[in-house]
C-alpha cells in the first residue's frame, strides 16, 4: 500500500514499518552517496491550482535490494521564507515505497536517509500517502499552518518485493494560500486502529473495532490500512461496534491501493456516534499472523481527516 493526507495526532499508534535489512548506517553516514539525500524543489512542480505557491521535497533515489525492508527518514526545509497556511498536499510513490508518512518538525534538517521507527522520531504527523498518486485539498475553511523555513520529516517504508534491486523515491508538494489570506481552522489527524489482531491459517478471520471521535468535528476525509492478507476494509459511522444500521463512509478490496474518500459539505458525527472500523483477512499461510510492523505482519488501521 501506499498513500495519502494532512494534521495533529490525535491518538499515537505505531504505524508500518521496521529496519530488516538496512542499507542506512545510523551511525556514521560521512560515507552516503550524494544521491540519496532528501531535496527541496522549486515552486515549478504542477500543484493542484497551477497559478498558486507551493513547496515541494523529495527523497531519493536511493537503492534497495531484492527482498530488502526498511523504514528510513530524511528532514528537510520546506523553503517557505515566511510563515503560510497550505491549503492543499499532493503526493508521488514511485516503485518501492510501500507508504510514506509526512510529519511537520522542529528537528534540525537531516538530508542523508537514517534508519527510524514510525511515530517515534518526533514531529507531528501530517499526511499518509498509500497509493502512486494523492492528492487531499483541504476545505476552503481549514489549513495546515507551516512556520517559516518550516521542516519536514519525510518517513518511508521502503519494501523491494521484485526481482531486480531498485532506486526508492518519493515526493510531497504543499500548496500555500495567499500570504495575506485570512486564519483558517487547523487541519487534524486521527490514527487509531485495531492491535489485537490473531490470524489462524488457512482461514477467514473478520475484525471490528470502534473509535470516538472529538465531539464537534467536521470530517473531510477517510481511508484505511491493511497489509497483503486484507481483502476488505470498511469504516462506518456507528454508535457502537456492534451498530451495522448505516452505509459505509469507505470501504477498500485493495490492500495496497484503499481510496481515500472525502466528504464536502464535512460529515459531523451525533455526539453519541464514532467510527465502526472492520478489516477481513484471508491468510493462506500455514502459520497464524498477528499484528506486528513488518510486511509480513497485519494491520487494521483508519486515518480521518478533520478540523
Amino acid at each position: 500500500m501506499r498513500a495519502l493526507a494532512p494534521l495533529a495526532i490525535v491518538i499515537v499508534l505505531f504505524g508500518c514499518g521496521s529496519s530488516r535489512t538496512s542499507g542506512v548506517d545510523g551511525g556514521n553516514q560521512s560515507d552516503a552517496a550524494t544521491a540519496d539525500s532528501g531535496t527541496v524543489v522549486g515552486t515549478d512542480a504542477g500543484p493542484v491550482d497551477p497559478g498558486a505557491p507551493s513547496a515541494t521535497v523529495s527523497f531519493g533515489p536511493h537503492p534497495l535490494g531484492v527482498g530488502d525492508e526498511r523504514t528510513v527518514c530524511v528532514i528537510l526545509d520546506a523553503g517557505n521564507p515566511v510563515a503560510r497556511q497550505v491549503r492543499a498536499i499532493r503526493t508521488h510513490l514511485p516503485q518501492g515505497s510501500h507508504h510514506m508518512i509526512v510529519y511537520r518538525t522542529d528537528m534540525p534538517v537531516r538530508e542523508t536517509p537514517y534508519p527510524c521507527f514510525p511515530f517515534a522520531d518526533g514531529g507531528e504527523a501530517v499526511f499518509i500517502a498509500e497509493t502512486v498518486e494523492a492528492e487531499l485539498v483541504y476545505p476552503e475553511d481549514a489549513a495546515l499552518e507551516f512556520s517559516a523555513h518550516q521542516h519536514i520529516r519525510l518517513e518511508i517504508h521502503e519494501i523491494n518485493y521484485t526481482r531486480e534491486p531498485i532506486d526508492v523515491r518519493s515526493s510531497v508538494t504543499f500548496e500555500f494560500h495567499p500570504p495575506d489570506a485570512p486564519p483558517r481552522a487547523p487541519v487534524e489527524f486521527l490514527f487509531t486502529g485495531n492491535m489485537s489482531l490473531t490470524l489462524p491459517p488457512r482461514r477467514e478471520t473478520t475484525v471490528t473495532s470502534f473509535h470516538g471521535v472529538r465531539d464537534g468535528a467536521r470530517i473531510f476525509a477517510l481511508t484505511s490500512h491493511t497489509h497483503s492478507l486484507g481483502t476488505y476494509a470498511a469504516i462506518h459511522r456507528a454508535r457502537s461496534e456492534t451498530d451495522f444500521d448505516t452505509p459505509p463512509l469507505h470501504e477498500s478490496t485493495e490492500w495496497a491501493e484503499p481510496p481515500l474518500n472525502t466528504f464536502g459539505p464535512p460529515l459531523v458525527l451525533d455526539p453519541d456516534e464514532g467510527l465502526r472500523l472492520t478489516c477481513t483477512y484471508f491468510n493462506d499461510r500455514a502459520d497464524t499472523v498477528s499484528f506486528g510492523l513488518d510486511f509480513e505482519d497485519e494491520m487494521c488501521f483508519l486515518w480521518a481527516y478533520y478540523y
